[in-house]
């Protein structure tokens, strides 16, 4: 398995007293097919790379909208 393309976090909107967190899915490489998945979980795999919107974050989607990573 390889990292062929990091995922991004594009912003965050307010929608009543919840924030939302928009990424791009990252893109791995596994036994020769191109696969999006969730940043810091790639168990859970996305039909292609839209964006995902979240409420709750993972911990790496979290380092990226901290900016630490």
């Amino acid at each position: 398995m390889a990292v062929l393309k990091k995922g991004t976090y594009l912003g965050k909107y307010k929608e009543g007293d919840v924030y939302y967190y928009q990424f791009k899915p990252e893109v791995i490489a596994e036994n020769g097919k191109d696969i999006n998945v969730r940043i810091g979980d790639r168990n859970e795999e996305f039909p292609n790379n839209r964006t995902y919107i979240l409420s709750i974050l993972n911990e790496e989607e979290q380092k990226l909208v901290d900016g630490k990573v």
